[in-house]
């Protein structure tokens, strides 16, 4: 056996038993998983089950969309000028940002939004409509499908931040218990925050969650009133 092969297979050796090591160090002496010990769960009910209400991290560029988000949720005066959207959330489009403005003839829609600063918001869409009755009244929309595989953003969040909206079932005959409503793990549901009504200068914010846990789609609002 060669000096150099020596040397490998003691390398070899040495790591494989650190490794065994690392290993034993991670494992309690009883062979169980490792555990927060003392932790109890923090179970609900929904639809009459048990549900665990886990702690998720965000992650940073999770965070940083999520804190655009809170910022544009705040003042959703801003969907009257899309090019302060685009900035705010460094969308990137392929006609010019002006493209639909209030006073630009409805119905009117662009879909050449992409989130190339975040990557987490998917299916963008901004619409310029009429409310049906006069010429003089805008209905400002702007709908996001988020990749529930790069950010998870919790009922329990949303409302840590904004409160409690109103919900409404998205599963036929369901009606979410009250007040026991805070977590909705297992049921697609939706949330709805502001005026309900299209009334002029209202705004409407609607948040739809899916079975996760996790924001599936963002609904933004604002009607108002031409000059």
């Amino acid at each position: 056996m060669s000096t150099r092969f020596k040397i490998i297979a003691c390398l070899a050796g040495f790591l494989f038993i650190s490794n065994l090591c690392l290993a034993d160090e991670a494992l309690p002496k009883d062979g169980k998983p490792v555990t927060n010990a003392g932790d109890s769960e923090a179970v609900v009910q929904v639809l009459g089950r048990d549900s665990i209400v886990e702690q998720l991290n965000m992650g940073p560029n999770a965070t940083a969309f999520w804190r655009d988000l809170q910022a544009f949720m705040s003042h959703l005066e801003m969907l009257e000028d899309f090019s302060k959207i685009a900035h705010l959330f460094g969308f990137t489009v392929k006609d010019r940002l002006d493209l639909i403005i209030p006073t630009t003839p409805v119905p009117a829609y662009r879909s050449d939004i992409s989130d190339g600063k975040y990557q987490v918001a998917q299916n963008i869409e901004y619409r310029v409509l009429s409310d049906g009755r006069t010429d003089k009244v805008r209905i400002i929309k702007l709908t996001m499908t988020l990749d529930v595989n790069r950010i998870c953003l919790s009922a329990l969040e949303v409302r840590r931040v904004f409160g409690r909206g109103k919900v409404y079932a998205m599963v036929p005959g369901w009606v979410p218990p009250e007040p026991q409503a805070s977590v909705f793990a297992g049921a697609i549901f939706g949330e709805l925050y502001g005026d309900a009504t299209d009334k002029v200068n209202s705004n409407k914010l609607s948040i739809v969650y899916a079975a996760s846990g996790c924001v599936a789609d963002i609904f933004f609002q604002r009607v108002i009133r031409l000059p």
